[in-house]
């Protein structure tokens, strides 16, 4: 009873947790103060349309000496590479940050498809006689194997 008492003069405290999720799609190129959403101390997370709140931005760094290699590596001396018309992509990494003004609400190293490379598959493995296997969020080769229908032609 003292403690409703008490309240009357002095307040009521809540507290509640909430936990929300964004989508967010980089293009190919480092993101610098891009607004993922805003931020009010009296109504919480809004909309990044919402001016009345605070921007909560997000920053994305490519790492760009690895791309550098995965350029080389794309390349090849054979002409018809590319004919087919099969492509697979190499991700890429980046330097994640999502901050509050100058503050840093969190960080982390990430993959991401788009700072990646784009080759094409070598055209020997698309004679039928191989198995390619894709990451279906990144489009990178997951893994080559030599299909049942050429180990059954060379066994003849």
């Amino acid at each position: 009873m003292e403690e409703n008492y008490l309240a009357l003069f002095i307040g009521k405290s809540a507290k509640q947790t909430f936990e929300f999720s964004f989508d967010y799609v980089p293009g190919n190129k480092t993101v610098k103060g891009d607004v993922v959403f805003r931020f009010s101390d009296d109504r919480g997370v809004l909309p990044k349309t919402d001016l009345s709140g605070r921007p909560i931005v997000i920053e994305m760094v490519k790492g760009d000496n690895l791309a550098s290699k995965q350029a080389g590596f794309s390349t090849s001396e054979n002409p018809d590479a590319g004919k087919s018309g099969v492509y697979y992509r190499m991700p890429g990494r980046a330097e994640i940050r999502i901050l509050d003004g100058n503050t840093q609400l969190a960080g982390t190293r990430a993959t991401i498809a788009q700072f990646g490379t784009v080759a094409p598959v070598p055209e020997n493995l698309l004679d039928g006689s191989y198995k390619l296997e894709f990451y279906p969020n990144t489009g990178a080769i997951k893994s080559i194997t030599e299909s049942a229908l050429k180990s059954v032609a060379e066994k003849e």
